[in-house]
């Protein structure tokens, strides 16, 4: 299975390298900070707080793998590539499955990937 998917990043290799997405995007000097600014949201359940040794920062993980829009899968279309980076807001629903690779860059933060399969995002 091959698919084909479209994902917004200022750093796309460092995306891929990671192979993580973090919870909003959001980024913290600390470890602290971050469980601190989302401690209203998980109470006390656990959160996987990750460093990224690119960015040189932590972020609460939303999963592993990277949000994505889903654009072909096995060959088939599934979405215009055009339309979501015109139309976009920016709540991918899916996140990519095994090994990520990176087929072309659009020069406005859209990056088009191909990736081993997709699940429908989630918080577990």
């Amino acid at each position: 299975m091959t698919v084909k998917v479209l994902r917004y990043s200022n750093n796309i290799e460092s995306d891929i390298k990671r192979g993580w997405s973090a919870l909003s995007g959001m980024r913290f000097g600390t470890e602290e900070e971050a469980k601190e600014f989302f401690s209203d949201y998980f109470g006390e359940k656990e959160m996987d707080i990750r460093y990224d040794d690119d960015q040189l920062n932590y972020g609460v993980v939303h999963h592993d793998g990277l949000s994505c829009f889903i654009i072909e899968d096995d060959g088939d279309e599934v979405a215009d590539a055009d339309y979501i980076r015109s139309n976009a807001t920016f709540t991918q629903a899916e996140m990519t499955t095994g090994k990520v690779s990176l087929v072309e860059s659009f020069g406005d933060g859209w990056h088009l990937l191909e990736c081993a399969g997709y699940e429908k995002e989630s918080l577990d």
